[in-house]
């Protein structure tokens, strides 16, 4: 046994070597000075610098050349968690992607990270995933015969918020959306959102659809934020413009800061690639299964979400489930998913303020 161990340990530092040359040349080749460059390593709350590691750069912005590059960029991601030491880096927001949401939760000492995965994004059939696709389908009900989603979690203990944290990725494949993007202070005539960023209008739909679903007494909804407000202690997550935003309200389970496109290199947005951590946190993205929703049957409004036929999809190779979570990936030959505006719930329109311009003309 001995033997074996140390063969195994020689045979894994000669792998990590190879594997560490090898991303550290990607990322030497790969520098962007530009503050648009689809990768970046985040800027670091802690040290007020961009994050660096074994592997960085001071610039902290990359780019490809091709979408080889990009695919060797995915498989050093792969092994690099294999081996044990997840790189963090950002995918960035490009001008259309796939239709996604961030959704975190996090929960009071004492409660299990199982017991909040299970009410927000664990099961496909529960109350929340559920109302999630409703919403979705509501704007694009040409998917009612068959919505996919890739689901990926990077659930456990918070150290920066020192508590169990509930986080998963919602990916939708077949919707095409574009992004929101701030402005510069400096020249607000070069806000892009009066051109309807469809991502935050879908978002936005989501919320107030949760909104007006938990406002029926004895809905699955209102029994769900219930639940919610005991797990998560109900602490004060944010505050603005005088109102106090609870760690359990919807607009701050489902996040719209990873949707805003942010032109501002210290201040960069969007996802973490699948199989990559944040810095310090030891809680890697990884992808959790693929499912397909349809056939919605709904009798009624206090009924609502409806139930679905749900099939469990087969599987990824690792290399795809990286591509099917990166929002960088270039799209611009793409058209955007044809959707029924019509259906958008009043309230999602009157909230696309830039909070930058603040929607002014």
């Amino acid at each position: 046994h001995t033997f074996w161990y140390i063969t195994f340990c020689l045979d894994k530092h000669a792998k990590m070597e190879d594997h560490g040359a090898e991303t550290k040349t990607w990322f030497q080749d790969h520098k962007r000075p530009s503050p648009d460059a689809p990768l970046c390593f985040g800027y670091d709350p802690d040290t007020h610098e961009y994050y660096t590691d074994w592997y960085t750069t001071p610039e902290g912005h990359y780019g490809y050349d091709s979408l080889e590059d990009l695919d060797h960029l995915y498989r050093l991601v792969v092994q690099s968690w294999r081996l044990e030491c997840p790189l963090v880096l950002l995918a960035r927001q490009a001008p259309r992607y796939p239709l996604f949401f961030d959704i975190d939760l996090t929960g009071k000492p004492g409660v299990s990270i199982d017991e909040m995965d299970e009410l927000t994004c664990r099961f496909p059939d529960g109350v929340l995933m559920r109302s999630i696709a409703a919403s979705v389908l509501e704007l694009y009900p040409q998917f009612n015969n068959g919505l996919e989603v890739c689901v990926f979690t990077s659930s456990g203990f918070s150290t920066r918020e020192k508590a169990p944290k509930s986080s998963f990725h919602l990916v939708f494949p077949q919707i095409i959306v574009n992004r929101a993007r701030k402005c510069f202070q400096e020249d607000l005539d070069s806000c892009e959102n009066r051109e309807d960023p469809r991502h935050l209008m879908i978002l936005y739909h989501v919320v107030c659809n949760l909104t007006v679903g938990s406002s029926y007494e004895g809905s699955p909804l209102a029994e769900l934020r219930e639940t919610l407000l005991r797990a998560s202690g109900a602490h004060v997550a944010a505050e603005e413009n005088g109102q106090t935003f609870l760690s359990c309200d919807w607009n701050e389970m489902i996040d719209d800061r990873p949707v805003w496109h942010e032109p501002d290199p210290l201040s960069a947005s969007g996802l973490r690639l699948p199989y990559t951590d944040k810095p310090r946190e030891g809680r890697p993205l990884l992808p959790a299964a693929r499912f397909r929703y349809s056939n919605p049957e709904s009798e009624g409004d206090e009924d609502w979400p409806p139930r679905y036929q749900i099939d469990r999809l087969a599987d990824l190779d690792p290399v795809e489930w990286v591509r099917q979570g990166d929002i960088s990936r270039p799209l611009e030959q793409v058209a955007l998913t044809s959707w029924n505006k019509e259906a958008l719930h009043p309230q999602a329109q009157q909230e696309l303020r830039c909070p930058v311009c603040k929607g002014t003309e």
